[in-house]
């Protein structure tokens, strides 16, 4: 990426990265804030942690940080019911303090990508 922050005018916060800190992957996710609501943002996978920044909606939490070393598992699980189609999955992050739920916004390939991603810079 070669910034020194991820984040933009469009998701009107930055967040600063360590020097040695890079982002191998990120992509649109929304993030699920209660049991029916989701706010649609950008995910940012570093080296030391994930980083979810909301996109430019007037409610919702700004950011999410999660590090890396806070991360217990992850899985991949359909998404819901209700939601515009079955092909859309879920990367629910499990932590010691709680589960952070995101969809994926294009299909169930992106939560695949994630998934090896995330492989990739936990070992």
């Amino acid at each position: 990426m070669g910034a020194q922050s991820v984040g933009d005018y469009r998701h009107a916060t930055s967040v600063p990265l360590d020097e040695d800190e890079f982002v191998p992957y990120r992509g649109p996710m929304w993030l699920r804030t209660g049991r029916l609501s989701w706010i649609m943002g950008e995910l940012f996978l570093t080296t030391k942690r994930l980083v979810w920044l909301r996109s430019p909606f007037p409610f919702g939490p700004k950011l999410v940080e999660v590090p890396l070393s806070d991360i217990e598992g992850w899985s991949i699980e359909r998404g819901p019911w209700w939601w515009r189609s079955r092909r859309w999955r879920i990367v629910r992050i499990c932590t010691a303090s709680g589960t952070h739920d995101f969809i994926t916004v294009w299909a169930r390939e992106d939560a695949d990508e994630w998934s090896e991603a995330l492989e990739a810079v936990m070992t």
